[in-house]
């Protein structure tokens, strides 16, 4: 079904008793290919429908269970790596998330020794999609990873090699297709659907909202609803 969107390329409708966002995301591919060209220094990111074509391209389990993850987490690839079964609080829909040791965050001056001795922090990230948490399920039943042991076996240049083969095979329009691809894509996907500075910073575990500002910058220029009804 085809929705108008007179104010914006966003419209917000009833679902089943929730609110959920109709993109127009035609809108928004024209809108990063302005973007990229006036701003070279913006991350490079898919839209959700790239996404899934990237990962519909996948047939190896434990690479679409490692992409996946890192698109429904903005994990960083190290975190991802280090990932175990005590990794993930399965309780359905409502209560379920994955925990995240955070690798790095960036701090202002030279780190205290009482600074780098500290344990690494750990963040929470809920996990509300069915699909992925039948993944998660379905994989560590196959696997049955021993306590503490990590849940992926391949290396960082392992996983490269696999985005760059389906990027040779998708041409999908990033520079090069790379783990941090999807942590600023799950960024710019929770920002299309509303979700606000403070909350993506604690999933993405930056120190400073300065480093999650960057991707509001595609949202900068989108206020022409705002002066709809104004006279000059």
């Amino acid at each position: 079904m085809n929705y108008p969107l007179p104010l914006s390329p966003d419209l917000v409708i009833p679902f089943q008793g929730e609110l959920r966002t109709v993109i127009d995301w035609d809108h928004w591919l024209k809108r990063r290919t302005f973007l990229q060209a006036h701003d070279k220094e913006f991350p490079h990111y898919l839209i959700l429908p790239e996404v899934h074509q990237a990962l519909d391209a996948i047939k190896d389990r434990e690479t679409h269970f490692l992409i996946n993850t890192l698109w429904h987490t903005g994990a960083r690839i190290s975190e991802a790596l280090a990932l175990t079964r005590e990794s993930y609080y399965l309780d359905g829909v409502r209560n379920s998330m994955v925990v995240l040791a955070t690798a790095k965050q960036r701090q202002r001056g030279r780190p205290s020794p009482k600074t780098k001795a500290k344990a690494k922090p750990k963040r929470f990230v809920p996990i509300v999609n069915p699909v992925y948490l039948d993944e998660v399920e379905r994989f560590l039943a196959t696997r049955k990873p021993n306590k503490e042991e990590p849940l992926f076996t391949m290396s960082r240049q392992v996983v490269d090699n696999r985005l760059k083969k389906i990027q040779e095979d998708l041409k999908l329009p990033v520079d090069s297709l790379s783990a941090h691809t999807f942590r600023h894509s799950f960024a710019i996907n929770c920002l299309f659907q509303g979700r606000t500075l403070k909350t993506v910073q604690d999933w993405l575990g930056h120190r400073n909202i300065a480093d999650t500002e960057i991707y509001a910058r595609i949202l900068s220029g989108e206020t022409h609803h705002l002066m709809y009804g104004m006279l000059f």
